[in-house]
């Protein structure tokens, strides 16, 4: 695992339980600034990491040379931070709080007690660099 695995305040993290709840609240953060956040020797084909950009808990994973997946990771549920998993040889995000796992391609909520996908960053390769639109 890569960075650290604190709170992260992105996403849905400040926002209050009702606002969360509500089934029209965002999935896709609309950001603006590309900012590398991990080298690519770092993040092989095929693997998840969980890392620290500018104070932010994301959770990457890529699928391809060219396609990176990017999610916050700060679980829809209840806040809990969310990371990277093998179970039963099948990696996902996992939230240790209440058992919440989230698919790695999509954000997607499959077991446990979220209903609401991770918040979804852009993220691409760009060069050496994996870099998320913050």
């Amino acid at each position: 695992m890569l960075g650290a695995a604190g709170l992260a305040t992105v996403g849905l993290a400040g926002c209050t339980d009702e606002l969360r709840n509500r089934d029209d609240a965002p999935s896709h953060h609309v950001g603006g600034t590309p900012t590398r956040a991990v080298r690519t020797d770092r993040l092989p084909v095929g693997t998840s990491a969980s890392v620290l950009v500018e104070g932010r808990t994301l959770l990457l994973r890529r699928e391809t040379e060219d396609v990176v997946h990017a999610f916050s990771a700060v679980c829809t549920h209840q806040g809990c931070t969310v990371a990277p998993v093998t179970e039963g040889g099948r990696d996902v995000f996992a939230c240790p709080c209440h058992g919440s796992h989230f698919a790695v391609e999509t954000g997607v909520p499959f077991g446990g007690p979220a209903r609401k996908p991770l918040t979804e960053f852009t993220a691409a390769v760009d060069g050496d660099w994996v870099v998320v639109t913050l």
